[in-house]
């Protein structure tokens, strides 16, 4: 019974972890687009600058997670 228990809650831990990284590459992409659609209007640099940490953290912890 407890290995029946144990697996539920390894398999529930590992639904949720796809989960969020389908969030997390849907909000790269998202990040991705906004950026270049900033570039092509010819914002201001220290404005695509404040852009790009959020989105470099997004790319980071998505390398991470993939492995």
């Amino acid at each position: 019974m407890a290995t029946i228990r144990n697996l539920k809650i390894k398999t529930a831990s590992c639904k949720r972890i796809v989960k969020e990284l389908h969030s997390y590459e849907k909000e790269v992409e998202r990040e991705a687009a906004k950026i270049a659609d900033m570039k092509e209007k010819g914002a201001d640099p220290y404005d695509l600058k404040q852009q790009f940490p959020s989105h470099c953290f997004n790319v980071i912890l998505l390398q991470y997670i993939i492995g």
